[in-house]
């Protein structure tokens, strides 16, 4: 999804009640994003990423430096740890 149209509750409504899983880069001023824990620091080495799982309404919220921090949001779960390069 864009991150124009992508926010954590959309998400969430669209996993339970449609039963649509979805993920897609989200703005980090959205309602929903947690501001403290979810942040990168802009100076963090190219490759670095932070993520978070939230168990009750099953989304994956994570950041990663590329030139700039990407956030990212996903009930997809397959998403994995692993050396970014």
């Amino acid at each position: 999804m864009d991150n124009c149209f992508s926010v954590p509750e959309l998400i969430v409504m669209l996993k339970t009640k449609y039963k649509i899983l979805a993920c897609g880069t989200v703005q980090m001023n959205r309602r929903g994003w947690d501001q403290n824990m979810m942040s990168l620091s802009k100076s963090a080495t190219r490759g670095n990423s932070k993520m978070f799982y939230n168990p009750i309404n099953g989304l994956l919220f994570r950041q990663w430096k590329d030139k700039e921090v990407v956030p990212f949001i996903s009930t997809l779960l397959l998403v994995g740890n692993g050396t970014t390069m």
